[in-house]
């Protein structure tokens, strides 16, 4: 956990170190009796920092609870290749652990949502943050209904064709690539905001490949009846849910990084 706010720390020290410069130059200025209206100077800026610390606060939490969301997508691999091997005990164990880590999720967004709430009035751009945090909230439920079917397949030991299963493996690892690269995204908003512009190509060029690719597999689906065949249909269409969302949400990041780097 610390490690997920090395950055928020070192900017924070930063910011301290300004507000004892900036005490000092008011101490200095009373103590020799000069006339100058340093509230006016100091006031303004240091209620500038105020915001912006806050709002660095606000994207390193956003950025910890995509980087959960990645754990679970990569749980998720993990919990597929045990259907695979037809380890379905393994496979509903885990799971099972999978969806119970899912209130850790709702914890983590409702004091998202609170931070939100108490710096709305100062930050700008507000309106920006609440929509991308919509977008995880929807992408994460979609998540929570794909660990919930996996939990069923593995519960009604279903066995899944060698390339069917390959091909949700290879989308499973590119989601799992696709987060790591928002949450990187989020990271250079604080650290290097340049870099930055790098990733905004990067993620519309994963998230199309993760559309065709899902495209692929959709298409090749049987579409009969058999009690086998709904149950691995569903698993694919909540795939699809899942990529859709995160799509979306990759859109929603790089909306943030035009706003605050114009």
């Amino acid at each position: 956990m610390n490690i997920e706010y090395t950055v928020y720390e070192f900017v924070l020290i930063q910011k301290l170190i300004y507000y004892v410069y900036t005490f000092m130059i008011r101490w200095f200025v009373s103590w020799n009796g000069v006339t100058i209206m340093t509230s006016e100077i100091v006031e303004p800026e240091i209620e500038r920092i105020k915001i912006s610390l806050a709002e660095e606060n606000l994207i390193e939490q956003i950025r910890n609870y995509v980087v959960k969301l990645l754990w679970i997508v990569q749980e998720s691999q993990h919990i597929v290749n045990h259907l695979f091997d037809q380890k379905f005990e393994v496979a509903r164990t885990r799971a099972s652990k999978v969806v119970e880590e899912f209130k850790t999720v709702r914890n983590i967004r409702y004091n998202l949502a609170r931070y939100v709430a108490k710096v709305a009035v100062s930050m700008i751009g507000t309106n920006y943050y609440v929509s991308l945090l919509d977008s995880i909230t929807v992408f994460s439920n979609s998540l929570y209904k794909f660990i919930l079917e996996l939990e069923l397949l593995s519960l009604r030991q279903t066995t899944i064709d060698e390339s069917t299963i390959l091909s949700i493996q290879s989308i499973i690892k590119n989601i799992g690539d696709y987060l790591t690269c928002l949450s990187d995204t989020l990271r250079y908003f604080i650290e290097n905001p340049v870099k930055g512009a790098e990733q905004v190509s990067k993620i519309f060029r994963d998230g199309d490949n993760i559309i065709e690719m899902y495209r692929g597999i959709y298409l090749s689906q049987s579409h009969d009846l058999k009690p086998n065949s709904i149950h691995i249909n569903t698993l694919i269409l909540l795939l699809g849910d899942i990529i859709q969302d995160l799509v979306n949400l990759g859109e929603k990041i790089v909306w943030l990084y035009t706003i605050r780097t114009t």
